[in-house]
């Protein structure tokens, strides 16, 4: 969809007939030609425009917040929380998993590979772990709970 940047009018519809093979380094963007079947008296010559590209469907994707990702010189990693060993002083151990994200949205990243539906991945606080720490886990709603309660 092309819409004329800071208009209040309806997206256009277009098809991409052509895309830059490089990215440039500079503006970190790339440019498409798109052929406008009816534009009305959206667009003039020379407007500029924001341009919504359809990717494609992802499936088999698991979301996760952004605060759970890690990167390292070796990529990026999540912490995995297994269960701890019978008698640890903490539920969980964190586990260093190698993910493939595809795509950040917001604040939410999509990975698509180095995770299983239904892991128990860290997410608040993933900076200050390490592989092997025990770890308890504080739920968001405890966690903004015990903050208003603090607050004067």
């Amino acid at each position: 969809a092309v819409a004329n940047k800071g208009a209040i009018n309806a997206p256009v519809i277009a098809t991409v007939v052509a895309i830059e093979p490089a990215i440039n380094q500079a503006s970190r963007t790339r440019g498409y030609r798109a052929l406008l079947t009816d534009s009305g008296d959206n667009l003039s010559p020379g407007a500029v425009v924001d341009v919504a590209v359809q990717t494609g469907v992802l499936e088999g994707v698991i979301r996760l917040p952004a605060t759970a990702v890690r990167r390292s010189s070796f990529g990026a990693y999540v912490y995995r929380l297994a269960t701890s060993e019978s008698g640890a002083s903490a539920p969980y151990r964190a586990e260093r998993l190698p993910v493939t994200v595809v795509r950040a949205e917001g604040d939410e990243v999509i990975i698509t590979a180095g995770l299983a539906p239904g892991d128990l991945i860290a997410a608040l606080g993933a900076f200050k772990l390490n592989a092997g720490m025990l770890v308890h886990v504080v739920e968001r709603e405890t966690l903004r709970d015990a903050v208003e309660a603090a607050a004067p």
